[in-house]
């Protein structure tokens, strides 16, 4: 038990520290280079706030090619931004299924912005915590533009994945230890065997629950937390099924040799 407890506190630990979350200074997660309705190539900046302890809001930022301040989105949790290879980027929020859009009609010439780089963090609390938005519209997205946001997020945050599947695996290993129990009542057995199925449930759903709380307090979409729970789960499963499977092959010629010996 208390080698899972110190498993837990680390995966905790890992996951604050490594998050820029744990100070409270507005930061930055993604830059990019967007081609701009007039043609000029400015930068989209997604700027997180402090949720303290919940999601970190987060927002789009516009510079044009001379690093002025022209648009301000307004907040959401879990924003991507997708671009192809002409710099065409979309702006997708997978917890709302939002899509925001430039609208250059409400474009303003703000102030000129410093350079940034995903996780550098800035001083401006207006720019992040002002109400204000301009420059941007929302609409639905489409089933093609949160797709592809969406790989967009799992590729970005491959080694969180990883580490969310691996706590699916560890709840769902409860499953594959092997149950040994001996009773000369029938009714004892099933009693057994139901209280440690209902007690694996639980475990589970602990594990379960711990990283759903992980996936959101980063901002992961929820679909990519379903998929790391269930290859967390079914991958161990398969996994253990194939070992004991190779080892009962094993096994039996071996012990076909010591019976044609004797």
């Amino acid at each position: 038990m208390k080698y899972a407890a110190a498993f837990i506190l680390a995966l905790v630990l890992a996951v604050v520290v490594s998050d820029p979350a744990h100070a409270h200074r507005p930061y930055y997660s993604q830059v990019e280079k967007i081609r701009l309705p007039d043609g000029q190539i400015g930068e989209v900046r997604l700027l997180h706030g402090d949720g303290v302890i919940v999601t970190d809001p987060v927002r789009p930022i516009l510079v044009d090619g001379k690093g002025r301040l022209i648009a301000r989105g307004p907040k959401f949790y879990s924003l991507v931004v997708s671009c192809d290879a002409e710099r065409h980027c979309i702006i997708v929020d997978l917890w709302s299924v939002s899509t925001l859009t430039l609208d250059p009609a409400s474009f303003r010439e703000g102030a000129e912005q410093s350079t940034a780089q995903p996780r550098d963090r800035t001083d401006d609390w207006a720019l992040e915590g002002e109400v204000e938005d301009w420059g941007f519209s929302v609409r639905e997205a489409t089933s093609s533009e949160f797709w592809s946001a969406t790989l967009a997020q799992a590729t970005m945050h491959i080694p969180f994945f990883l580490v969310l599947t691996g706590l699916a695996a560890a709840g769902a290993a409860i499953f594959v230890v092997p149950l040994r129990l001996s009773s000369p009542s029938v009714v004892c057995l099933w009693v057994a065997r139901a209280f440690f199925l209902i007690a694996g449930l639980v475990i589970y759903c602990l594990f379960a629950g711990l990283s759903f709380m992980f996936a959101m307090f980063a901002g992961l979409s929820a679909h990519l937390w379903l998929l790391s729970l269930l290859l967390g789960t079914f991958g161990l499963w398969i996994s253990v099924w194939g070992v004991r499977k190779s080892a009962r092959k094993v096994a039996v010629p071996e012990s076909r040799r010591t019976a044609g010996s004797t």
